[in-house]
């Protein structure tokens, strides 16, 4: 499967500005590519909330008896440099209350 990371370096590597590169997941690889404009954006696939809400859902059939759905849909989160910032502080507050 194709990395944007290994992309990325490569075009850095050889100077090439003209391609737009997305990636996923906020590693510290891809945010130091997002903040050094290799990469233009990155979709964060929330895991965070992923799990909370897995837990949620299960704990909500468990003890009320609630039916499971069959899909949970979760809004697209769009990381660019100017808004970076305010992710990894979101996801360091998370980390730090569990």
């Amino acid at each position: 499967k194709p990395k944007p990371r290994r992309f990325g370096l490569v075009l850095k590597k050889e100077g090439i500005h003209e391609i737009v590169l997305a990636g996923y997941d906020l590693t510290s690889r891809n945010t130091a590519l997002l903040m050094n404009g290799t990469i233009r954006f990155l979709i964060n696939q929330n895991p965070s909330r992923q799990a909370e809400e897995s837990i949620n859902v299960f704990y909500n059939h468990l003890i009320y008896r609630e039916p499971v759905p069959s899909s949970l849909l979760f809004p697209i989160e769009i990381i660019v440099r100017s808004n970076l910032l305010s992710y990894l502080k979101i996801d360091a507050d998370l980390s730090m209350s569990l």
